[in-house]
């Protein structure tokens, strides 16, 4: 009797996943984005942020939004009214750090930002599954604020003055400077603040800083001083305190000529020194740190 055989004949499957003519058992493609979330894992557990959101019973990532927005933490522990207070008077003090930037009330509002994030994180502190003594509350309360202060607010605070906006006091006035203007724009006339560095000329010291002043004389142009006032390119211009006598300078390459008005102090009567004058009023293009905003904020900037 003939011996009969089977085949068996598996159907290639066209569903999701699976190429033609593959098996139905063929293992889908990895997707490209688990390389983040495995990363963002073995952060967590090497930073410490997964066992100590285990020990509070939040998770790594709502406790890493807890430590970064003010107020965050109180939604999370489902104190909702809380966290909108703070969240609002956050914002409030920020507005009024930006609008008043420089002046005293600006100061007081950043240390109103940084209490209120601080207020913030201590929120977590009701999570801990231990109870605290006061003594070690306050001390955690301290060095929450020195450490909020010094790894977040002074580093973003830095950050904002060197990228965006840097607040300069000329007298009783506060100057907002963008720091965003382009040098290569700059010309004769243009009002500008250059950084002041420190060196020894002679016997004078001078110290680093900021200065402010108007363009005069641009590179290539003649100026001569004497006891009346002094002259660019022949026309004459009235005298200015601490002004050297029978000088003559011509503007090098790449400097602008700017006269420091507010950056000479000198002590005794003797007249300062035209090497002193000379570092200070000729100033390098790579000084350059911006120009005033035209207003900030609606308020019209103050030019000296």
């Amino acid at each position: 009797m003939p011996r009969r055989t089977a085949t068996l004949v598996q159907t290639p499957s066209h569903g999701p996943g699976s190429p033609s003519g593959a098996s139905p058992y063929y293992p889908p493609r990895a997707q490209w984005y688990r390389g983040l979330g495995n990363l963002g894992y073995l952060a967590s557990r090497k930073s410490g942020l997964d066992a100590l959101g285990r020990r509070l019973k939040i998770s790594a990532p709502r406790l890493l939004l807890s430590g970064a927005l003010p107020g965050y933490s109180c939604f999370v522990l489902g104190r909702r009214r809380w966290g909108q207070a703070i969240l609002a008077g956050y914002c409030l003090a920020a507005v009024v750090f930006l609008v008043w930037l420089g002046y005293a009330v600006a100061h007081l509002a950043m240390g109103a930002m940084i209490s209120l994030h601080v207020l913030s994180l201590v929120q977590l502190l009701a999570r801990w599954p231990t109870e605290m003594s006061t003594r070690t509350r306050i001390a955690t309360s301290l060095g929450t604020f020195l450490a909020t202060s010094l790894l977040i607010y002074a580093p973003l605070r830095a950050v904002l003055e060197r990228h965006f906006f840097l607040p300069l006091r000329v007298e009783d006035r506060v100057v907002v400077i963008s720091v965003r203007s382009p040098a290569e724009g700059v010309q004769g006339g243009d009002l500008i603040a250059y950084r002041i560095r420190s060196a020894w000329v002679g016997n004078t010291y001078l110290r680093a800083g900021y200065g402010m002043g108007r363009i005069e004389a641009v590179a290539g142009d003649r100026i001569r001083f004497d006891g009346e006032g002094y002259t660019i390119n022949g026309v004459t211009r009235p005298r200015r305190a601490d002004m050297p006598r029978n000088l003559e300078w011509v503007v090098p390459q790449n400097h602008w000529f700017i006269w420091p008005d507010s950056a000479i102090k000198a002590s005794g009567n003797g007249d300062i020194a035209p090497k002193v004058v000379q570092e200070l009023a000729l100033v390098p293009e790579s000084q350059f740190v911006g120009k005033p905003f035209q207003r900030w904020f609606g308020r019209e900037q103050v030019k000296p």
